[in-house]
């Protein structure tokens, strides 16, 4: 396997930052048991706007941000693992949730993965939730169906680039990936037919998109990304013994580039997001860069991986920083939130220098914001309906929901639309290029629609 070489810059302060962490108001704080948030969270679409399923030891709870309100989701009352003697099954333990809108079905489903390891007993729930059970009204009780695994579960995840339901399972001993369909997506099976078929090797790897099934060690982490236009897309896969796999398309009918990397580190925390500031030219691949984190050492980039694979790794957080979850803020380009064990929400922005082949990136630390305890996932969710995203961090006691102060932002949109037209002026003036020849228009033009989107943010949020 190839090596990854050792990042050599260390961000540091940030220069004229995007903003500072004391922007970042604070709209709710609710406390909940640690035993619930290491466990994992996931967002479900409900009636109202959206709701955010808890993961207890032996329950999932969901909360309603825009009211506040938690309750109970009644799926876990019962388990298809019994013994001979008709006896209650042992106590399983929630071990991941990942849930999947399904609109043909307009269903939530919840894939919920449970172990015992003393009792070798494991299964994965999914449960059918609707727009409406999903709300305060609902009496939480909605239809499940089980499916008893011979293989401990470390993380389910539902595939978004697939082309009907299908769920990937880390076996949490033997480094394989089990990769199940769902034959039928809008209620469970009436009859004894299992709730999930696992797909056979060469139908698992087509649902990877070509990734490996097997690896030497548990996979910890997996992302997918893809851009709509284009046909551009992207896999990463990540496990416990550093490697890391990336199959990278640049295009329709493009075959897929496949490259490996050790990165000698637990690599727990890995997703794509694009980056608007380095945007390419028209007709060229966009802009994909890979985050990847550990638990135990620091952080890193992959820069424009559709162009250089996992060449050249750029240092986003030194080995002193345990990372443990992450997300693209897609309120600021090219920026993105990590948050650490050290109970530190660190703010990252990658930047570049150059063009084409002679592009240099790099990492600058925007902020940073000292919360109670560790920071164990982070979801952006807009709880209150006014068209922004919220920055939902889960802490190792209790839900932070934070949201930018609307002053800085519309004073940033007003900033930018200023420079925008700006551009279009200059561009479109007979001294830019020739009586503001077609090169000049077609940028001017090109940037249309980002003003028409500012000016519609503007309205939406202007000042009183």
């Amino acid at each position: 396997m190839q090596r990854a070489a050792e990042p050599a810059r260390v961000p540091g302060e940030a220069e004229a930052p995007l903003g500072k962490a004391e922007t970042l108001l604070e709209l709710a704080y609710l406390p909940l048991p640690s035993a619930m948030l290491a466990r994992g969270t996931t967002v479900l679409r409900s009636a109202s706007s959206h709701t955010l399923a808890l993961c207890l030891q032996a329950q999932v709870l969901l909360l309603e941000l825009d009211r506040a309100h938690l309750r109970p989701l009644e799926v876990l009352r019962r388990t298809s693992n019994a013994n001979a003697r008709g006896a209650a099954s042992p106590s399983l333990e929630v071990v991941g949730i990942d849930a999947l809108w399904h609109p043909d079905a307009g269903l939530n489903l919840v894939a919920i993965a449970r172990s015992s390891a003393s009792d070798n007993l494991h299964e994965i729930v999914i449960a059918y939730v609707s727009a409406g059970a999903a709300t305060a009204e609902a009496d939480g009780k909605v239809q499940t169906a089980t499916l008893a695994l011979d293989f401990p579960p470390l993380i389910a995840q539902w595939l978004r680039l697939a082309d009907t339901p299908t769920l990937a399972v880390s076996d949490a001993e033997s480094g394989r990936l089990h990769v199940f369909t769902l034959p039928q997506a809008a209620a469970p099976p009436a009859d004894t037919s299992p709730v999930l078929v696992e797909l056979e090797d060469t139908q698992s790897s087509d649902a990877l998109g070509g990734l490996a099934r097997r690896f030497q060690a548990p996979v910890l982490a997996l992302a997918e990304w893809r851009c709509p236009h284009s046909g551009c897309s992207a896999r990463v896969a990540a496990s416990e013994d550093g490697t890391v796999e990336l199959l990278a398309q640049k295009g329709w009918g493009e075959a897929p580039a496949r490259q490996w990397v050790r990165v000698e580190r637990p690599v727990n925390v890995a997703f794509f997001f694009e980056d608007s500031l380095a945007a390419a030219s028209p007709g060229e691949p966009p802009v994909v860069h890979l985050f990847a984190g550990s638990v135990l050492c620091g952080a890193c980039f992959f820069a424009d991986v559709l162009r250089n694979g996992l060449r050249a790794p750029v240092l986003a957080l030194p080995d002193s920083v345990s990372v443990l979850c992450g997300s693209p803020w897609r309120a600021q380009p090219s920026t993105l939130l990590v948050g650490t064990w050290c109970r530190t929400l660190y703010c990252l922005q990658l930047r570049c220098v150059g063009e084409g082949a002679s592009r240099e990136w790099s990492c600058r630390l925007v902020w940073s914001r000292e919360l109670p305890h560790a920071l164990y996932g982070i979801d952006m969710i807009d709880a209150t309906c006014d068209g922004l995203d919220e920055i939902v961090v889960r802490t190792l006691q209790g839900l932070h929901v934070l949201q930018e102060e609307l002053a800085g932002v519309c004073a940033e949109l007003r900033v930018g639309l200023a420079e925008l037209l700006r551009q279009c002026d200059d561009e479109a003036s007979p001294s830019a290029g020739g009586a503001g020849g077609r090169d000049a228009l077609s940028r001017a033009l090109s940037r249309t629609g980002a003003i028409a989107e500012l000016q519609v943010r503007l309205k939406r949020h202007a000042l009183s």
